[in-house]
């Protein structure tokens, strides 16, 4: 029983670390996309902006109208205001400023990704700064076509009439086909995705430790609950043999001092030569009865003991029962009131040896509960998918002071047994996947014992 609970916790251990590692993938996974859709809202959010302000710009660039030149090109873009935007500039194609609007202090970093953008000519948000607080993304977008790849595109089409930038950047004093629109976009109000995120990461981080903390305290408990049953069982081992020595003590000592007696009666009656043969005999008789019974108790213990491992065949059961109502008439004399009834053509899977020890077993004691004038039937039917056996008898009954722990070993009501007889009888219908249990015969009025055995051979 120890063992089991022991096994069991350990299951429900390693399936709750198994329990624990899925959900921690799953909640890793769940994190990790949101990151990532996250990013890539923001970033669609900043190039979509990015991209309508260029095209915004340029269609502010042609038709301002002249005067052109620089100074008005600068008020243009210090007056240029679109949604989301804190300031737009115009970069040459080595990225310098060719001109700005608001936030003239705002330089063109000389980063790897922003080469890369000026000089591909990709549409490409780069994170440059925080401004005043807030969380700044720049986009780099070519003056004459914004949008040049299939990524631009799905957002905003290209505008038409490309071929009037040259002449619009002659007349502002710069070349389209080598400038930048570096646009700086206000990513702040996405700036809650990121919260999101992190809260989510945070709250699936304390659900996996809240988790792991679970495990590791039922897994703690498990162990906790295994060594209590240990001891439990143990303290019941203990008592159990505490009760085992007693009755051990008792059946054995007894015939033993009965032995002891009469061999030393015998002996001090032959030393004086006053001891006839018949007294001889009665001494003697009495010490292999003692004899017999110690050897009795020990045939019952070792046969309690035994392994029950089965080896069930097709049993003829009406055979079955008259062999084992022959062997109570060998060992207490013929019974005529001793019957057995069941259908001729009843077969069943048996352990022949271990059910006629049961059989017998049961036999044995409602005839020492009947006497040699009282009536004792067994009978064998099928009910459902169970072959069931009773024997029944017009004897007293079960005595109440044991009714509820008959079939534990040493319980007995007889003056002169070990109580181990009911014991193997259960051990051997449970070893063939049945039950067994006692109550008052409905038809001879005394003991009924019921033992059901399976009709499919056990696995």
């Amino acid at each position: 029983m120890a063992a089991s609970t022991r096994n069991r916790w350990t299951l429900v251990g390693w399936g709750g670390i198994a329990l624990w590692g899925t959900l921690a993938a799953f909640l890793t996974g769940v994190t990790i996309a949101s990151i990532l859709v996250a990013r890539n809202a923001r970033h669609d959010q900043v190039l979509a902006i990015g991209l309508q302000t260029a095209i915004s710009l340029g269609r502010v660039l042609r038709t301002a109208g002249p005067p052109a030149g620089p100074d008005r090109l600068r008020l243009i873009l210090e007056r240029f205001e679109a949604p989301g935007v804190l300031y737009v500039q115009l970069l040459d194609g080595h990225g310098g400023i060719i001109s700005t609007g608001p936030a003239s202090d705002v330089s063109a970093p000389s980063t790897p990704a922003v080469r890369l953008a000026i000089r591909s000519g990709d549409v490409v948000p780069v994170s440059a700064m925080a401004l005043n607080g807030r969380s700044v993304h720049d986009v780099y977008v070519p003056f004459l076509r914004p949008g040049p790849g299939p990524r631009a595109e799905r957002f905003m089409p290209p505008p038409p009439g490309d071929d009037e930038a040259e002449p619009v950047g002659r007349a502002w004093g710069f070349r389209p086909r080598e400038s930048v629109v570096r646009v700086g976009v206000d990513a702040s109000p996405a700036q809650w995705l990121d919260w999101w995120v992190w809260a989510q990461g945070l709250a699936s981080l304390a659900a996996i430790v809240a988790l792991g903390v679970l495990i590791l305290r039922a897994r703690r408990t498990g162990a906790v609950l295994a060594v209590l049953e240990d001891q439990r069982r143990r303290r019941e081992v203990l008592a159990r043999l505490g009760e085992v020595s007693a009755v051990l003590a008792h059946e054995i000592r007894n015939p033993l001092a009965s032995l002891k007696g009469h061999a030393q009666l015998a002996a001090e009656h032959a030393s004086k030569g006053a001891v006839s043969a018949d007294e001889v005999a009665s001494r003697l008789a009495v010490v292999v009865e003692e004899t017999e019974r110690v050897e009795a108790l020990v045939s019952g213990l070792l046969d309690y003991a035994r392994d029950r491992r089965l080896a069930p065949v097709p049993v003829v059961v009406l055979d079955l029962l008259h062999e084992c109502v022959r062997r109570i008439d060998d060992v207490l004399g013929p019974c005529a009131n001793l019957a057995a009834f069941c259908p001729g053509d009843l077969i069943a899977p048996l352990d022949r040896d271990q059910v006629a020890r049961a059989i017998v077993n049961l036999l044995l004691n409602a005839r020492e509960a009947v006497g040699p004038e009282g009536r004792v039937r067994v009978q064998a039917s099928v009910a459902g998918n169970d072959l069931v056996i009773e024997v029944e008898d017009d004897g007293p009954g079960v005595p109440d002071r044991v009714r509820e722990r008959l079939f534990e070993p040493f319980v007995t009501g007889k003056v002169r047994g070990i109580g181990l007889g009911l014991a193997i009888v259960m051990q051997v219908v449970e070893a063939h996947g049945g039950t067994v249990d006692a109550d008052r015969s409905p038809t001879l009025g005394g003991a009924r014992f019921t033992a059901r055995f399976p009709m499919t051979q056990p696995g």
